[in-house]
């Protein structure tokens, strides 16, 4: 059975603001093993992307990490010293973000920035790590790289731009690589080939990979598993395909009742009312009761824990344990 190479235990992620702190991430857990791919989808506001930041260490200066721990291939990452970070970032965690322009230095060649984490790390001559960097572009379905290495950002286009990222991300052969929304910002076609390449890199370099979405059909295509996030909390996580054909907590479904699809044409999408709520509000109770018509009185007064109720499927909702009592009293 495979190890865990990341362990989130108790994650809570504070944003200070003008007269308090609020948290935007509370007290979350998860695992991930070698090799695996996992996702965490959710709207925007939901805590996905500074989890992921704060995994980096890449917080911004107004946020902390609070409390729990993040512990990566057997080293704890919160509280961790800078120098001993450096280290690790890039090496042997890396991360693709959503905009590869506010990633890429428009004033450096393709080569340069690409070979630049493995000036940080290792002693390379400069002709073996271009040989290593042209490689690295060809193995992420860039041709000609030969020519590409003296491109500039501008020159290529989003697409190609986002395949340079994911060429800096794997070139040092990470053992876990964050995926921030890589997609969003791509058509169609190009998103298809992109997930078909973390997949091959996956698939070749045993990478585990980290993937963060809004899109829970993204999800779909790509993740062996998938945690599913709302105002800072998990609500329900499980296997990908578990969760896709049996959604359990009112968030999933309607995520899952928005994805068009052949089945649903002509017919109307479901729309989740409301919007996820600012990390300024003090919420009581469950954070998506407001916006949920599958409530009670419970749902607004006290937060319902995780718990397992099946396989490898967790959620946190009251309505399953009034479905179980319903379905245990037939």
């Amino acid at each position: 059975m495979a190890q865990e190479l990341l362990s989130i235990k108790n994650l809570s992620i504070g944003i200070n603001g003008i007269n308090e702190c609020s948290d935007v991430v509370n007290g979350i857990s998860f695992g991930i093993k070698n090799g695996e791919i996992m996702g965490i989808v959710g709207e925007s506001g939901c805590g996905k992307s500074i989890t992921a930041l704060s995994i980096m260490g890449l917080l911004p200066k107004n946020a902390m990490i609070r409390e729990g721990s993040i512990l990566f291939n057997g080293i704890e990452l919160s509280g961790i010293n800078k120098e001993e970070l450096r280290k690790i970032q890039g090496k042997d965690i890396s991360i693709v973000f959503q905009e590869p322009m506010t990633s890429l230095n428009p004033l450096i060649t393709i080569g340069k920035q690409v070979g630049e984490v493995l000036k940080i790390h290792f002693k390379f001559t400069k002709l073996e790590r271009k040989t290593m960097v042209i490689d690295t572009l060809k193995k992420v379905g860039l041709k000609s790289p030969e020519e590409l290495y003296d491109y500039y950002p501008h020159q290529l286009s989003g697409g190609m731009r986002q395949r340079v990222i994911i060429a800096m991300a794997i070139i040092c052969r990470p053992k876990l690589i964050i995926a921030d929304e890589p997609t969003t910002a791509l058509d169609v076609t190009v998103q298809d080939k992109i997930l078909d390449l973390l997949k091959e890199i996956n698939r070749e370099f045993k990478t585990t990979i980290l993937f963060i979405s809004h899109d829970l059909s993204v999800i779909n295509k790509l993740c062996d598993n998938v945690v599913v996030m709302y105002a800072g909390d998990i609500v329900e996580e499980g296997i990908t395909r578990n969760i896709f054909n049996n959604p359990v907590h009112e968030y999933t479904k309607g995520l899952i009742g928005s994805i068009p699809s052949k089945e649903k044409k002509g017919k109307r999408l479901v729309n989740i009312k409301g919007k996820v709520p600012s990390i300024t509000i003090k919420k009581i109770g469950c954070g998506f009761a407001p916006r949920c018509d599958n409530t009670t009185d419970q749902c607004f007064l006290e937060k319902p824990q995780i718990i397992e109720i099946g396989y490898k499927h967790k959620v946190a909702c009251y309505s399953t344990k009034r479905d179980s009592d319903i379905n245990n009293v037939g």
